[in-house]
C-alpha cells in the first residue's frame, strides 16, 4: 500500500491529528535549536529530570488505547521525511501529546567501543516510553565542590 493510500485510509479525524503532529514537529525544531533544554521540555509539557535513574518498566501498556494509537501514529510520521526526527524531537512531540500525564524528559549517555552516544526519552510515572532507554545512564548535574565555591 502506498503512503498516499495509507493516509487516505486513516480518515479525516486522523488527518487532523497528523496535521497537528506535523505542525508540532515544525515548532519543536527552532525550540530545540534556540532554547535551553529545560525550557524546551517545559514548553512541550514535560519536566526535565536530570539524575542517574533509568526507568525499569515499560509505560506503553499503562497508556490508554487511544493514547497508544496516537503516539504510535505520531512516531510513524516523525520517522518519515521530511521529519526524520531525532530522539529529542520525538520525545518533545510525544510530550505535547501526553501533557496531561505529566511526562518527564530524560537524557542519558552510553559508551560503546570507545564512542559516547546520547539519547533522550520520555517517562510517565517512572516508566519509560522508549525501550532503548535501558541502554543509557541518565545524566545528572555536576555539583561544584565546596572548595570551588
Amino acid at each position: 500500500m502506498s503512503l498516499v493510500s495509507t493516509v487516505i485510509a486513516l480518515g479525516p479525524r486522523r488527518w487532523a491529528f497528523l496535521a497537528r503532529v506535523a505542525a508540532t514537529a515544525v515548532v519543536v525544531e527552532p525550540v530545540v535549536r534556540l532554547l535551553p533544554l529545560r525550557t524546551a521540555a517545559r514548553l512541550a509539557g514535560a519536566r526535565l529530570e536530570l539524575d542517574a535513574t533509568v526507568a525499569g518498566r515499560d509505560a506503553w501498556p499503562e497508556l490508554a488505547p487511544a493514547d497508544r494509537e496516537r503516539c504510535a501514529l505520531a512516531l510513524r510520521v516523525l520517522g518519515r521525511r521530511p521529519f526524520r526526527a531525532t530522539c529529542l524531537r520525538r520525545a518533545l512531540v510525544l510530550a505535547t501529546l501526553l501533557r496531561r500525564h505529566r511526562p518527564a524528559l530524560r537524557v542519558g549517555v552510553t559508551k560503546s567501543r570507545g564512542t559516547v552516544a546520547a539519547h533522550a526519552w520520555l517517562e510517565l510515572a517512572g516508566a519509560t516510553l522508549d525501550p532503548e532507554a535501558a541502554q543509557y545512564r541518565g545524566l545528572a548535574p555536576v555539583r561544584a565542590a565546596a572548595a570551588d565555591r
